[in-house]
């Protein structure tokens, strides 16, 4: 989806799917080694979707 760099070398969990409703392109899950899990809504081949952070590190 993304060239590698060095963002992606502290995801620990990632998968893909429709997560969220309407959506025409997948949606991207990935929990960070500090305990944030992020939802990439809307992710396209080519790019990332709309950040939504739904667990914070730390909580």
């Amino acid at each position: 989806m993304r060239d590698p760099n060095d963002l992606w070398k502290h995801d620990l969990v990632m998968t893909a799917g429709n997560y969220t409703p309407n959506s025409f392109n997948d949606d991207l899950i990935v929990r960070w080694s500090d305990g944030e899990t992020t939802l990439y809504a809307d992710t396209a081949y080519t790019s990332l979707g709309t950040k939504n952070t739904p667990v914070y590190p730390g909580t």
